[in-house]
């Protein structure tokens, strides 16, 4: 009797495997799409053009970056909700680089960073918006160990004002709770609130500010609302706020830098100039300790307290 015997060869075929290097939308169609396909670490490359769309990242970390620079490639969220949310991010986090980030009209603007670590370099987060009971309409971070936001151009964000006036701060960047928080090297242009720090409201956080041109933002500071640090309105932590050309904002209080209950804020080689307020214009602290050094105060007006730039 013949025994004839089959050899059965059993194959796994394993899924295709996604690339460590994303290309938009040669990949994937949508910038979403690539974000959710990508492993954790991995670099999405997006292309030149228009993409609509309100991004979110979490949980993993990866870097997002446009192929030709923020003019040619912009993520718009076309007045129907915010343009990107990153939170709960692993490893080193999320960067983002190189996007024109604008039209966001929600409860948050243009970039939310909720406890991430994160890179927002080279941007331009332009003309985004949030409802008057929110802050931070162009970048918001809450609760970040480590946010850097370096070579950006902040401009033309608004919180809204309601009916009856009132409205929140932080036009330019609100930052609560952050651990190490770094601005550096960035231009806050045109950037308008009701209440406090038209260009960077920072709360509660122990932030390094450094090497930027803060120029022509404005608290209304009506309604009820203060209107305090049109430039810089920093309290409840430390600080060190150095090489920042502060000049040509408006506010209702301090229109250059206002600090209330800080400890150990470095005020070093500043130049603070041409702004305008109702209250003293240049500089107000409140229960903070302070080192001012090799800071130029010039001729900044206030309507009230004319012969004072400075109060402390």
């Amino acid at each position: 009797m013949r025994l004839t015997m089959c050899l059965l060869v059993f194959c796994t075929v394993s899924a295709l495997s996604i690339p460590a290097t994303i290309y938009v939308p040669d990949d994937f169609p949508t910038i979403q799409l690539a974000v959710d396909a990508a492993a954790s670490g991995a670099t999405i490359i997006v292309r030149p053009g228009t993409y609509y769309e309100n991004l979110t990242i979490s949980t993993k970390g990866c870097t997002l970056r446009s192929e030709m620079g923020p003019q040619t490639t912009i993520i718009d969220a076309n007045g129907t909700g915010g343009v990107l949310s990153i939170s709960k991010t692993q490893g080193s986090g999320v960067t983002i680089d190189g996007f024109t980030i604008k039209n966001a009209a929600t409860w948050y603007g243009g970039i939310f960073c909720g406890g991430c670590n994160a890179v927002l370099t080279n941007n331009i987060i332009i003309g985004n918006h949030v409802y008057p009971s929110q802050a931070g309409a162009g970048i918001e971070c809450n609760s970040c160990p480590k946010i850097v936001i370096a070579g950006n151009i902040i401009a033309d964000n608004k919180v809204e004002i309601d009916p009856l006036g009132m409205g929140h701060g932080g036009a330019g960047i609100y930052a609560r709770n952050c651990t190490n928080l770094i601005v550096t090297g960035n231009i806050f242009r045109n950037n308008t609130c009701v209440d406090d720090g038209a260009a960077l409201l920072i709360i509660n956080s122990d932030a390094h500010i450094g090497s930027n041109i803060i120029v022509s933002n404005i608290c209304w500071g009506w309604g009820g609302n203060d209107g305090y640090g049109a430039g810089i309105h920093f309290s409840s932590g430390t600080a060190s706020i150095t090489n920042n050309t502060i000049a040509g904002n408006s506010a209702l209080g301090a229109a250059g830098i206002y600090i209330g209950n800080t400890s150990a804020t470095v005020l070093t080689n500043n130049t603070i100039t041409n702004n305008d307020s109702h209250d003293v214009a240049g500089l107000i602290c409140r229960e903070s300790e302070v080192m001012i050094a090799n800071t130029v105060f010039w001729d900044n007006t206030s309507t009230v307290h004319s012969a004072y730039e400075i109060s402390i």
